[in-house]
């Protein structure tokens, strides 16, 4: 059987995950935090938030807007199933836009009209990794929220600038299919830090003396080690995949 994907594992990360063993710091802590700094400065985003899953990111972003039955959030017609399933959890209505002819990205001029009084949040996802352009005055003086999936697009580029940057928050996914990972993971990025702190204090209960409302989905240090291992190989993970993307593109072309 073909694989759909599977992860590169260096010695690097073995090193560094032995490393963190050994320390007998596995759960979160200070090597967590030394990721979400080093992950925030990758992206250009000021404050990130690892934790366990990509689905526990939205799950945190959703917890936070304190979606509730009724709220609506528009997202694309195409996309991950998952986001489906959370917001089920809240009782949220999803609202679909196709995608754009000749684009994996949602037609954003679709948007505005299923905006109302009920939209909490807009979900704009950079499919497979190709940064869907977002002009500059989309959802400007909106109290609605826009949420940037980038799962597929660390690394990814447009115009000089990195995916994920324009919304109020941006989620990605550390899983093993991705550019880089932690085994099972997600980023959480937020532009304020007022968003980040109150979206800090929900996603842990440990050493809190009150425990409602939080819930245990931070990253482990352990996993946080393979990922501050992985996230220094970037460069050398996106040079691998435009070889093989310059591979692919000259087999099409002679039809092999």
């Amino acid at each position: 059987m073909i694989p759909y994907s599977r992860p590169t594992i260096s010695k690097k990360d073995l090193v560094h995950v032995l490393e963190a063993m050994l320390s007998d710091q596995v759960e979160y802590g200070e090597l967590t935090k030394r990721f979400e700094h080093q992950f925030a400065a990758a992206v250009g985003m000021p404050h990130a938030l690892a934790v366990n899953s990509a689905g526990a990111a939205f799950f945190l972003v959703f917890k936070h807007l304190e979606l509730k039955p009724g709220d609506e959030v528009v997202l694309p017609a195409y996309g991950e199933p998952l986001l489906l399933e959370i917001l089920s959890l809240f009782g949220a209505t999803p609202r679909f836009v196709d995608l754009k002819e000749g684009s994996y990205g949602m037609d954003l001029s679709r948007v505005p009209p299923l905006l109302g009084e009920h939209t909490r949040a807009v979900i704009i996802s950079h499919t497979f990794g190709f940064p869907l352009e977002i002009p500059e005055d989309f959802l400007k003086d909106s109290p609605v929220a826009l949420i940037e999936d980038c799962t597929h697009a660390l690394g990814s580029m447009r115009a000089g600038a990195t995916p994920g940057l324009r919304g109020h928050y941006s989620v990605f996914s550390l899983d093993a299919e991705n550019v880089i990972t932690t085994g099972e993971g997600g980023m959480v990025l937020c532009r304020k830090k007022t968003d980040h702190d109150r979206i800090n204090d929900r996603r842990a209960y440990r050493l809190k003396e009150e425990i409602a409302g939080r819930i245990d989905l931070a990253l482990s240090d352990l996993q946080s080690a393979m990922g501050v291992s992985e996230l220094s190989l970037l460069p050398k993970f996106l040079g691998k995949r435009k070889e093989m993307a310059a591979y692919y593109r000259e087999s099409l072309s002679r039809g092999v």
